[in-house]
């Protein structure tokens, strides 16, 4: 119900920088990952929040929904190209 074509303007998933980073609470655990707060600036609709309202974390299960659009976008580009070199 209420389904409709994806309206996020997916071109700033490129303003993302994956990071290393140490936990908190297991400082020697060194892992990989986005920061919540910078995504929270490009795209907040891949971001969850705690109970006050502030950042709490990156929602990865959405990333790959907004990287498929983005490379579906690509894709069309890459054929535009070689269609354009056919004529």
């Amino acid at each position: 119900e209420n389904i409709r074509a994806l309206e996020i303007d997916t071109t700033t998933l490129y303003d993302l920088k994956p990071s290393t980073f140490n936990h908190k609470i297991t400082p020697e655990k060194v892992d990989f990952g986005l920061i919540a707060e910078e995504v929270e600036k490009f795209v907040p609709e891949l971001v969850s929040y705690n109970k006050e309202g502030q950042v709490e974390s990156v929602k990865y299960s959405l990333l790959s929904v907004l990287l498929l659009q983005e490379l579906k976008k690509l894709r069309q580009e890459i054929d535009d190209l070689k269609n354009e070199g056919k004529e």
